[in-house]
């Protein structure tokens, strides 16, 4: 097995664990709070994950192997996804991805763009849940303030 197939795993372990469905783009189900794999992005790029709540992306995660540290180049791709979606993906927010998420399967790390966020908070290998990030949603209809650190 590859690093990157060995932090993927771990990846997928705590998504599956804050109550994502892990799923791969053929395997997308509408309506479901789904983490799509290899999520394709603009001029055919692939995201690692994308996130779906009641058909509209999100959030962003940039996975890279254990080795990684995550470093300004990881988070410059992932925020070049956040800001670039595909025109037909349902947005919560026009034209931009606002929860953006690096990880190297051993560290998780979080930046609300939406927020202004201008660091990235290190959250302990639970992602946010996507029921917490609804809720949030419905009471701020007019767009997402600040998700919970800790669901």
């Amino acid at each position: 097995m590859t690093p990157e197939q060995k932090a993927r795993q771990k990846i997928d372990a705590f998504l599956k664990k804050s109550g994502w469905y892990v799923v791969s783009r053929d395997e997308y189900v509408p309506a479901t709070t789904s983490a799509i794999c290899e999520g394709l992005m603009s001029d055919n790029t692939e995201s690692d994950y994308l996130f779906f709540v009641e058909d509209k992306v999100i959030a962003v995660l940039e996975a890279k192997r254990a080795e990684n540290s995550l470093g300004e180049d990881v988070a410059d791709q992932a925020e070049a996804y956040a800001q670039h979606p595909q025109d037909w993906y349902g947005t919560w927010v026009d034209g931009m991805i606002p929860l953006v998420y690096l990880s190297n399967g051993d560290t998780l790390l979080f930046k609300n763009l939406l927020a202004g966020d201008t660091e990235y908070a290190e959250l302990s290998k639970i992602l946010h849940n996507p029921a917490a990030i609804k809720n949030d949603l419905e009471q701020k209809h007019q767009g997402l303030v600040r998700v919970f650190i800790e669901s």
